[in-house]
Order: structure tokens, then C-alpha cells, then sequence
């Protein structure tokens, strides 16, 4: 809802080394491309995601205070994810 193009988000369990450790990676997939590692993914993809993951996990806080909510997301993410929040 927030950004349409995605499709889904996972993650690869093939614990990939990065930066001398293991561990798994989160996978994109949109609407025209699969599997798209998060470093390849937009800021504000991955600003929404963080985002969506704190406020919707089973410990989520009664309060989330934001700054700067327009540094990547488009307007209408922007409208979605308030929403979302709401």
C-alpha cells in the first residue's frame, strides 16, 4: 500500500558473508524485478519498511516520533504511510 511496486519482502537464508559475518539479507521483489538485495533498493524504500516493521511488529510502541518523513518517500507514500500509522 505504501509503495504498490513492491510485490513482496524476504529474506535469502543463505547466510551470505557480509562484511565478515553471516547473515541473511532482505530480499525485494517488485512488480518488474525479483530479488533485488536491499543495498540496491531506494532510501526511502527501505525508510518505509523499517517504519512499517517497528509500528506493526508484536511489540510495537505506543508512540513513534518522526523527522524529516519527506527525505525519500514520494508524496503519496508519504499520504499512505500516515495513514498506515493511523
Amino acid at each position: 500500500r505504501v509503495i504498490p511496486s513492491v510485490d513482496d519482502v524476504r529474506f535469502d537464508k543463505g547466510h551470505i558473508p557480509q562484511d565478515g559475518q553471516y547473515g541473511d539479507i532482505i530480499l525485494i521483489d517488485y512488480k518488474t524485478t525479483k530479488e533485488v538485495k536491499a543495498p540496491h533498493v531506494s532510501s526511502g524504500t527501505l525508510f518505509a519498511l523499517g517504519l512499517l516493521t517497528i509500528a506493526l511488529g508484536p511489540d510495537s510502541p505506543n508512540v513513534i516520533l518522526l523527522d524529516d518523513l519527506d527525505h525519500g518517500l514520494h508524496p503519496k507514500a508519504q499520504l499512505e504511510l500516515i495513514a498506515v500509522f493511523r
